[in-house]
């Protein structure tokens, strides 16, 4: 008989998880706003040093995210993996010896035993896998939430203002702050490809 197990490892997130995170991102960014309410949103917030880009300054702002994370991964300790491999090792061990007695009769108890055993393995492989899906997705979520947080209040403190700095006409600082929070969090990338995007359009202007 054939043996097969369970397919249901969409690997979506907990929605409750996000839904926390988002709750969780929002409370930092209204926290963080109030108590710096007094300070002042000027139109040139960002003074870089002479010869460094003004986005420079974001590019560090991520960078220093990053790196903050790094540790904290670390800490994080994550078993499912190992789980998964064993029980997936145990699943295939049992479906060899399944297949090994396939050549005598379906009723035959060796066989009818070896394939329901390895029926049960494949299933509990198949939902150790699904765990191990949403588990690293609700861990790409807490990580999220972590560094738009940390980057909300370094945006806030720092004075780092994306939206003015790329030409958004007054976005508000409120705004301002939650998005370059937000697009620092994301990590260099981002940065680096709405640069590269600017400095192409720039380009394309100069040359017409």
């Amino acid at each position: 008989m054939p043996v097969s197990g369970s397919t249901d490892t969409d690997g979506r997130p907990d929605p409750l998880f996000v839904l926390g995170a988002f709750v969780a991102v929002a409370a930092t960014a209204a926290v963080t706003i109030f108590f710096t309410r007094h300070f002042a949103y000027t139109a040139n917030p960002v003074m870089p040093a002479a010869g460094v880009t003004i986005f420079a300054v974001f590019f560090v702002a991520a960078q220093g995210v990053e790196r903050l994370l790094e540790p904290i991964a670390s800490l994080v300790k994550n078993d499912s993996r190992e789980n998964l491999a064993a029980a997936a090792a145990d699943a295939q061990a049992k479906v060899d010896k399944a297949q090994s007695l396939s050549g005598k009769c379906s009723a035959d108890p060796a066989f009818m035993a070896a394939s329901e055993a390895a029926q049960a393995a494949l299933n509990e492989a198949a939902k150790l896998k699904a765990a191990h899906q949403r588990s690293q997705a609700n861990r790409t979520v807490a990580f999220w939430a972590i560094a738009s947080s940390v980057s909300i209040v370094a945006a806030t403190v720092l004075r780092l203002y994306l939206l003015t700095t790329v030409g958004v006409a007054s976005p508000g600082r409120r705004l301002d702050v939650i998005a370059t929070g937000l697009i620092i969090g994301a990590g260099t990338k981002p940065l680096h490809d709405l640069v590269a995007l600017i400095t192409s359009q720039k380009e394309s202007a100069a040359g017409k």
